[in-house]
């Protein structure tokens, strides 16, 4: 695998992260410096490539496919050189807006004080203690969330597999949860709690706390859980 590193500096400390990666792991955190404008990108790829831009306050990464014909990129999955694998570390500002896509891998973003859209096509998406609006997808897999939400409107989605919310505290916000085929379960009591059980899936919505905010959370096929969790088990479960 080839090393690269990049750093971009931002005009501020509000700026926007966009990331695209076709196939690995990708990883965003805040930089240690919080007086910091500044994006580092660290990243080991192999038959990938990447490519970093800046436009003003926004940084775009694209790390994709050497190969462009679907052949050639099936023809690496059985290359005895390696299938092509990205793993990508970004260091932002805690207040740089992220917007991250991953085709095929994991996403972990965690710490961040600003709004994050996070989507994972097949894979395992999961965020940890963002200060701001989520909104968390992926088509098959997992999304997980960790830690406290602040009263903003969130959307979390999984069309097959699991969306599973563990939180050290009620939020304050109106629940709606939905699965068409599987179950739901929430720890927390709901408030002016509607269920409906029927052939189209499960469907629980309520109050959170002062219901400030909003929780919206759906899966096609599979589970959705709100769990309260202590403190170190929401991080270390």
């Amino acid at each position: 695998m080839k090393h690269y590193s990049f750093s971009e500096e931002l005009p501020s400390d509000k700026g926007e992260l966009h990331v695209l990666v076709e196939v690995g792991e990708a990883t965003i955190l805040p930089h240690d410096d919080p007086h910091g404008r500044s994006i580092t990108i660290e990243a080991d790829l192999r038959h990938m490539t990447i490519d970093v831009t800046r436009q003003d306050n926004v940084v775009s990464v694209r790390v994709e496919q050497e190969d462009k014909d679907w052949l050639q990129k099936l023809g690496r999955l059985f290359s005895s050189e390696g299938h092509p694998k990205a793993t990508v570390v970004i260091h932002v500002p805690r207040t740089c807006t992220v917007y991250a896509k991953t085709i095929t891998g994991q996403m972990r973003i965690s710490d961040i004080d600003a709004p994050v859209t996070a989507t994972v096509v097949t894979g395992r998406n999961e965020l940890a203690n963002i200060g701001a609006r989520i909104d968390a997808r992926t088509t098959t897999g997992d999304v997980r969330y960790d830690g406290l939400l602040v009263n903003d409107h969130h959307r979390f989605e999984a069309t097959t597999g699991s969306v599973r919310l563990n939180l050290p505290k009620e939020p304050n916000a109106q629940f709606d949860g939905r699965v068409i085929t599987g179950s739901v379960h929430c720890d927390f009591s709901l408030a002016q709690s509607q269920i409906n059980k029927a052939l189209t899936g499960n469907h629980v919505k309520g109050i959170l706390g002062s219901g400030e905010g909003m929780i919206k959370a759906q899966v096609i096929t599979g589970s959705l859980r709100v769990q309260k969790t202590k403190s170190k088990e929401a991080v270390s479960a």
